[in-house]
This record gives structure tokens, sequence and C-alpha cells, in this order.
């Protein structure tokens, strides 16, 4: 699913730019290949942007390097995918029973890890694809709180574009990628002055 936010030069609407502000943020993006980017004091939220093949992929928190899972243990698997307690023996069989890895009857006996244990390939795989990719990483986190906020219109209008922000979920059957992505120079520059327009003492941090 895919929801592109517009950034426009003028309008009625509280998402207005001031011609002053629409003509540095072009000139910048048009002659010095870069956004107009405040700089914050002891920002609130820290959104990192890292030009890849011709947009700005967004991540919060942390640069895109955070999108890489390094460890999982069997614990926070129980607690953040399955939602149970990893020493509820019970729960976790009947997780297991339901998922073909416990048949008491066949002989198939599921051996629980330890809470401090690394989740097994199998946890690991369900995780990362499902819960990590969705809402946990840096990139989804980035999707699901510009996606609350109120940054422009998610259809065209009549005005004139400056930029477009694409929030995107699921681009295509099997993948449950969650990212945000700005299209240009100047996207991104509407993106930090609209966010501060809202009251979201935000920064945004440019990495390579």
């Amino acid at each position: 699913m895919k929801n592109r936010r517009q950034f426009v030069i003028d309008s009625i609407a509280a998402w207005f730019l001031a011609p002053e502000l629409a003509q540095r943020i072009e000139w910048l993006a048009q002659h010095k290949e870069k956004p107009y980017l405040q700089d914050i004091k002891n920002p609130d939220v820290k959104i990192f942007a890292q030009w890849d093949y011709g947009h700005y992929h967004l991540t919060y928190g942390e640069d895109r390097d955070g999108d890489i899972l390094n460890d999982l243990s069997w614990g926070r698997f129980c607690e953040e995918y399955l939602g149970i307690n990893p020493n509820d023996t019970k729960s976790i069989l009947d997780w297991a029973e339901d998922q073909g890895l416990h048949d008491p009857e066949y002989g198939v006996i599921y051996e629980i890890p330890k809470p401090g244990d690394p989740a097994d390939s199998y946890a690991w795989e369900q995780y990362v694809e499902g819960r990590w990719s969705t809402c946990d990483c840096p990139s989804a986190e980035a999707y699901h709180y510009l996606s609350s906020l109120d940054l422009g219109p998610s259809k065209p209008t009549e005005d004139d574009p400056l930029g477009y922000l694409e929030l995107t979920q699921g681009p295509h059957p099997g993948s449950n990628a969650t990212y945000a992505l700005a299209h240009d120079h100047s996207t991104l520059s509407c993106l930090q002055h609209r966010l501060l327009e809202i009251g979201e003492k935000a920064e945004i941090i440019v990495t390579t």
C-alpha cells in the first residue's frame, strides 16, 4: 500500500509554504543539490535521511544500519512477538503445537530455549518478517511516526507541488517492508518545515 503526500508552494491550507521559503528550497535543490534544513537544538525527534537511488530513505531514531537485526533472544521473541512470558511452558508449547513444532503423540518434542538464549531460526524468521519489518525497525518507525501526523494532502491538488513524501507498507505480495521515502531534496526541506509547523521539534540528519 502506497500513500503519497504532497507538499505545495501556495495554498490556503495549514501546510502553506511562503513563496520566499519555497524559492530558497528550490534554489538549494537545483543549484546545490541539497535540502534546506534548520539546526534544531535539543530535538525531541531525530529523523535520519539516506540518499539512495534518487530519493531519501527515512529512519526514526537511528540511521539505516539499525534496520539490520543483529540479535534476538528467545525471551524477547516471546514477549514482543508472541505476547507471552518466556517461562510460560504451557503457552509456548501450545504455540509450538500450532506451528507443527510440537506433537508428543508422534514423538515430536519442542525443546524450549532459555529466555537469554538466541532465538532459533524459525522464531527469528517469524519476528523479522513480521513485527520487525512492520513496526520495530527504524524504517518502519519512521513510517508510523510520519503517517500519524497531518503532513499535507494525500491526493493531488491544483496547487504547484514542491515535493512528495511516499509512505509505503507491503509494496507487493509477500513483502512486509514498511518505509517512508522523501522523493527529492525539496521534499526533505518541506518535511522538516511542516514538522516544526505542527509543533514537532524534529531534527532531520542527512547520512551517507
